[in-house]
């Protein structure tokens, strides 16, 4: 990890990843290729993490040219200027387990895919021209993850930015599933064990223990000293959805070592809370 390169550094993961492993920021634009050639040929990188993209699943089904042009374009100008200038570099790239097929269980590696959204046919394409480049990749397929800095677009910062508001009525979707949202300190230190162990191939970041939303809400509510209703909103709800997601994430800790700390609702709601 002496010389690390991380785009979108700025961002929920980037701006914790920099000083976790002292890495070096790409500064530019991610769809200006001699800007990133400028910035891989600068030295001899041992790693670079591609975290910019357009990652709010909103975002990319109102705009998908959008989100192609920087999920998709933009890994493949990264991955030519690192076959240029940085060929023995380990790419670490963060899919998403959206990638998967909706279905109810627990989701490994060798789970079926089928691309759910706009966002996830990015990351899956961005997987096949990441296979077929000949670098040197660790691909991690993300499940949800969070904080109270995250961007009040998802979930639980959603419900801790409307109770901190003093809001009674929580307009909330369907409460009654359940799924695997970790934290993002192990997200960051997934990434730091990947960096650390250089493992070749596809793994699942994930808590490996699916929350039941109704309960991180009560939970939540309880530890903000709120006296809160969540009140179904129609237009929150998703026709369709399994009851309980989670994922697998033996495969990272069998190559890495690494355990996430996230088994429970209020754990997870502690952690979130935490500076």
């Amino acid at each position: 990890m002496k010389a690390v390169l991380v785009t979108g550094a700025q961002g929920f993961v980037g701006s914790r990843l920099l000083p976790a492993v002292g890495a070096a920021p790409f500064e530019g634009d991610l769809l200006d290729f001699a800007a990133l050639e400028k910035a891989l040929g600068a030295r001899p990188w041992t790693a670079v993490v591609h975290l910019a993209a357009i990652s709010h699943v909103p975002t990319c089904e109102r705009d998908p040219s959008q989100a192609f042009r920087v999920n998709l374009a933009g890994t493949a100008l990264v991955l030519e200027a690192m076959r240029r200038h940085a060929p023995d570099a380990r790419l670490i790239f963060p899919s998403s387990a959206q990638v998967y097929a909706t279905a109810d269980g627990v989701l490994d590696e060798e789970s079926p895919v089928e691309p759910q959204n706009v966002y996830a046919r990015t990351k899956w394409q961005a997987e096949l021209l990441i296979r077929d480049s000949g670098l040197r990749a660790t691909v991690l397929r993300l499940f949800n993850h969070t904080h109270k800095s995250q961007s009040p677009d998802f979930f639980v910062p959603h419900l801790y930015t409307t109770l901190r508001q003093g809001t009674r009525e929580v307009p909330v979707g369907n409460l009654e599933i359940s799924r695997d949202i970790g934290v993002v300190q192990d997200l960051v230190a997934a990434f730091v064990a990947a960096l650390s162990r250089g493992p070749d191939g596809v793994f699942n970041v994930c808590s490996g223990a699916p929350k039941r939303l109704s309960r991180v809400a009560i939970e939540l509510a309880r530890r903000l000293g709120v006296d809160a209703r969540f009140v179904v909103e129609p237009s929150r709800v998703r026709a369709g959805e399994p009851a309980m997601i989670a994922g697998s994430h033996r495969r990272l800790t069998e190559a890495t070592g690494w355990r996430p700390d996230c088994p429970d609702e209020a754990r997870l709601v502690e952690r979130f809370l935490a500076d």
